[in-house]
């Protein structure tokens, strides 16, 4: 089991600038830093894309809480260490929620291959990602007979995941999204939007108690959704 060091002290005593500090000193010796805070006073340096450090806090915004919960939920499906699919749900279901994830997939377009085979999308994405792409809404497509504006699916402790091609996820896994489809979508959410071939993709929980609502990250309680983001955010950012 790892050490660990706890800081504690009346307000203005230094806390905040001892651990900005230590973060500093570390990342200029290359150690990786992960760093948490409901403070818009802290004094961790931003977001650095080229060290090992990784950050999130209040000041990033409330969109922060639903990127890590995005972000988590797109690296159940990464090669090199993923995230196990019952971590998250065991957090969802200690914080009150029931044990699976919803996606809320709206207007895609069923005739999306004009899109990619255009020569606007030669010359902007690569042959790979255009491939990717097209394997993908393939494969979601195979799994719907008809055409919906709206589509929501669920992930639960047999959702499947792994590094497979969408094509083949879809062969193996029946008639339903399987967690590596409904992951890669949320991976490539924003392309797809730009490309028009969704309008948008959510994220929903869910609660038995207050008879199957749905909840997205805007509709959470501040307290539970501190606790969701944060603990999905650790998930995916530490490694064994």
């Amino acid at each position: 089991m790892q050490e660990a060091q706890i800081y504690v002290g009346i307000n203005g005593s230094g806390k905040s600038y001892k651990l900005g500090t230590i973060a500093k000193q570390a990342l200029k010796l290359n150690i990786p830093v992960v760093a948490i805070s409901m403070s818009f006073n802290d004094k961790f340096p931003p977001n650095l894309k080229k060290k090992p450090y990784k950050i999130m806090g209040v000041k990033q915004g409330r969109g922060v809480y639903r990127q890590a919960i995005e972000d988590a939920l797109i690296a159940c499906n990464r090669e090199k260490s993923p995230v196990q699919i019952n971590t998250l749900l065991n957090i969802l279901n200690y914080t009150g929620y029931d044990e699976k994830i919803g996606f809320l997939v709206y207007g895609f377009d069923w005739d999306f291959e004009s899109k990619l085979n255009s020569k606007a999308m030669e010359e902007s994405l690569s042959k790979d990602t255009i491939e990717t792409l097209f394997s993908l809404c393939l494969a979601y497509r195979r799994i719907h007979s008809d055409n919906h504006n709206e589509n929501l699916h669920w992930i639960t402790r047999f959702s499947k995941f792994g590094s497979q091609s969408a094509i083949d996820i879809e062969s193996r896994y029946g008639d339903v999204p399987s967690g590596e489809i409904l992951s890669e979508l949320l991976k490539y959410k924003k392309l797809l939007k730009n490309l028009k071939i969704i309008s948008n993709l959510k994220v929903f929980f869910e609660k038995k108690e207050k008879n199957g609502k749905l909840f997205s990250t805007n509709e959470m309680s501040s307290g539970e959704l501190t606790l969701v983001a944060t603990a999905f955010f650790l998930s995916h950012t530490l490694k064994d």
